[in-house]
């Protein structure tokens, strides 16, 4: 009986050791295994902003509201302007006159505080443009990528020229780049220009 437990842990001591060993044979064999090649591109982020066609669909639009914010200006400046004729018709001291001077001043103030608000309204409307047109390019730049293979996609800071002259700020600029040099056989802004023009051609046709 003694004999037997001694041989059933000897052998189960033999199976361990070999699990053990097989184990760690398959662990290293795995952080050996070689891995392949990261596939890399880039692009220049100011010319595809600046060659999108829903850039200039954006433009278009800030134009439009633009325009109706200006008419709205233009109204309320007639109002305040219209005023000057109506104050003319009664004496000077008068209650009238004072209570039609003291409007003007206060629909002047309201003016002056709707046309900062207007151009607040314009430089949001602006921006919402811009922060949904670099939320395109983020999805274009993922749907080609998983087409073409491509593992990452960088922003090519390195097409975008220093300040020229002796710009106090120089340092500065220099350290918030990522690239010193890029390859343009890895450059795909055209690629990606066209591929998100031709999805915006898709949609308008819709």
């Amino acid at each position: 009986m003694v004999n037997t437990t001694r041989q059933f842990y000897i052998l189960a001591t033999a199976v361990v050791v070999s699990l053990g060993s097989l184990a760690w044979q398959s662990s290293a064999n795995r952080r050996f295994e070689p891995l392949s090649p990261t596939v890399m591109a880039f692009v220049d982020i100011q010319n595809v902003f600046n060659s999108l066609e829903q850039r200039a669909q954006m433009f278009s639009d800030a134009e439009a509201y633009a325009e109706e914010l200006q008419e709205e200006i233009v109204a309320r400046r007639h109002k305040i302007t219209d005023i000057d004729s109506e104050i003319e018709l009664y004496k000077e001291g008068s209650d009238k006159r004072k209570e039609l001077e003291q409007k003007q001043k206060l629909d002047s103030l309201a003016y002056n505080v709707f046309v900062d608000c207007c151009e607040d309204k314009l430089k949001r409307f602006e921006a919402r443009g811009i922060r949904s047109m670099y939320d395109n390019i983020r999805a274009a730049a993922e749907k080609l990528s998983k087409e073409n293979g491509w593992d990452v996609v960088f922003v090519n800071d390195a097409a975008v020229k220093l300040p020229d002259g002796d710009n106090p700020n120089i340092m500065g600029e220099i350290a918030s780049r990522r690239v010193l040099y890029a390859n343009t056989n890895f450059d795909v802004t055209d690629q990606l220009i066209e591929y998100m023009n031709g999805e915006f051609d898709e949609m308008a046709v819709r």
